[in-house]
């Protein structure tokens, strides 16, 4: 009797045996956020003698002889550091080798190996954002970053906003899983980011007057302050006029103590904000915010 065929990976398990020389072969790719605290967690137990015990997962270049790795970038950071306190060290670790793969190969095995961990919808965009055709230039046009720091807000808090805004009755976000959140981004044009962009333009005169650097940090910029405003001004620019808007918002909602009850939220609060602000704008004004 004939036996079965077995099925084999598509990958080879090889050790090797890094050192301080050898890290300037690896390359990190398609790296999910990397976490300072993660990173000094691995390096201490290193520094202890305590191996990490799991395996990386690599795309090495057989014409450049690079090492790609698309599983363990908090490991090859920790391994930087320690041979930089230790460059007489040496580490044998194990490694999934894949062979030229291409770019998109790449992302598909980083996912497949982490199907059963966690990746967050930001770590999934930033594996994927070569696949966004204007994302280098909502990078550069407007005041954001993937993961969003102290002065720049997050890439999908933004794009949210914006298409939030668009929704009737407002709904104060979309909601949306991984693959949808590829998929809008995909088709975020020029257009959309140039509005995009005048309205985060508008909201930063109103409530960063001062132009302060980690401006995120305002009341205003944060969850369902940032949408529900940028609601405000997205359809009341063109309805009432940019002027009218900055000044009206600028002397009813800037400092305003209401708006510290909604510095954190979700989406039920943002709409709620947005009624309680709206209302407080139109108060005794014939000119009506939407």
């Amino acid at each position: 009797m004939k036996k079965p065929d077995v099925m084999e990976y598509p990958y080879n398990v090889k050790d090797i045996v890094l050192d301080k020389a050898s890290m300037s072969l690896i390359d990190l790719v398609n790296q999910r956020q990397i976490r300072e605290s993660q990173v000094n967690s691995i390096l201490s137990k290193l520094k202890q003698g305590c191996h990490f015990d799991s395996m990386f997962v690599v795309n090495v270049n057989n014409g450049t002889k690079r090492i790609r790795v698309l599983d363990g970038g908090h490991r090859t950071e920790a391994l930087k550091k320690f041979f930089e306190k230790k460059p007489d060290a040496k580490v044998r670790v194990s490694m999934a080798v894949y062979n030229d793969l291409t770019e998109t190969e790449e992302r598909q095995v980083f996912t497949k190996w982490n199907l059963g961990v966690k990746q967050s919808v930001d770590d999934f965009i930033k594996s994927y954002k070569v696949e966004i055709p204007e994302y280098e230039t909502m990078i550069e046009e407007l005041p954001v970053s993937i993961y969003g720091s102290k002065n720049k807000l997050k890439l999908r808090f933004v794009v949210d906003a914006y298409l939030s805004s668009k929704t009737n009755p407002y709904s104060g976000g979309c909601g949306y899983t991984r693959l949808q959140w590829l998929s809008v981004l995909k088709n975020i044009d020029y257009d959309n980011i140039q509005s995009m962009k005048d309205t985060v333009k508008i909201m930063n005169t109103i409530f960063n007057p001062k132009d302060i650097d980690d401006f995120t940090r305002l009341t205003a910029f944060k969850f369902s302050n940032f949408k529900s405003v940028y609601r405000l001004i997205d359809v009341n620019k063109v309805l009432l006029g940019k002027n009218y808007v900055i000044k009206r918002m600028s002397k009813i909602l800037f400092n305003h103590p209401i708006m510290e009850q909604y510095r954190a939220g979700h989406r039920q609060g943002t709409v709620e904000s947005f009624h309680v602000y709206k209302k407080l704008l139109n108060d005794g004004v014939e000119h009506k915010f939407k």
